[in-house]
């Protein structure tokens, strides 16, 4: 495998959620060029993946407009295209990420997604019907990477942390009076 790329481009939630899954990638094939496609909100903690190698930023937004598609699609469109891929992960479902799926370049049957796709993002790529596909989003995910010959052997959430950001969390935390030394769970 050399070239595999996922489409996963929002809620926050779920693109965490879908992490485990370009770890699973890199532990199965630890040589791959894993590619994330994502919407700017959700941009951040995508690159905190320690596993992804490249982001393609889709703003959705700027395609509202029939100006903003005609600008907007042929940059795109290159930069979706600018390798070919192996495989191919859809793990939103829907129409926008359907067409995203539909742009890369990757052999025949080679576009795999959750069993659960809409929006007729399954006639793009394959729906993965997994042993967990009544399961947790992430065993759901993980699914389609099993589909494509990773072994999970585990759940793992790949993020790496900024330094700075982890110097303003300590900062926070000592100006709200806390102790790092202490054990916490924070709830949001």
């Amino acid at each position: 495998m050399k070239n595999i790329l996922i489409v996963k481009m929002s809620s926050i939630g779920d693109v965490i959620h879908a992490l485990p899954v370009s770890y699973a990638i890199k532990e199965t094939y630890p040589d791959a060029h894993l590619t994330w496609v994502v919407e700017p909100p959700a941009y951040d903690i995508v690159a905190m993946a320690a596993c992804v190698d490249e982001i393609i930023v889709f703003e959705k937004k700027k395609f509202r407009s029939v100006k903003g598609f005609l600008q907007n699609f042929l940059p795109l469109r290159r930069k979706i295209q600018a390798r070919d891929y192996d495989i191919v992960l859809d793990l939103q479902g829907l129409f926008k990420s359907a067409a995203v799926a539909a742009l890369a370049k990757a052999p025949k049957g080679q576009k795999y997604g959750m069993w659960n796709m809409r929006e007729g993002s399954q006639l793009i790529s394959k729906p993965v019907i997994g042993p967990h596909c009544h399961d947790h989003v992430i065993e759901r995910y993980l699914d389609t990477a099993r589909a494509v010959g990773c072994a999970v052997k585990e759940v793992r959430l790949p993020i790496r942390v900024p330094e700075r950001e982890q110097q303003l969390t300590r900062q926070i935390v000592a100006q709200a009076g806390a102790n790092m030394a202490n054990t916490y769970t924070v709830l949001v």
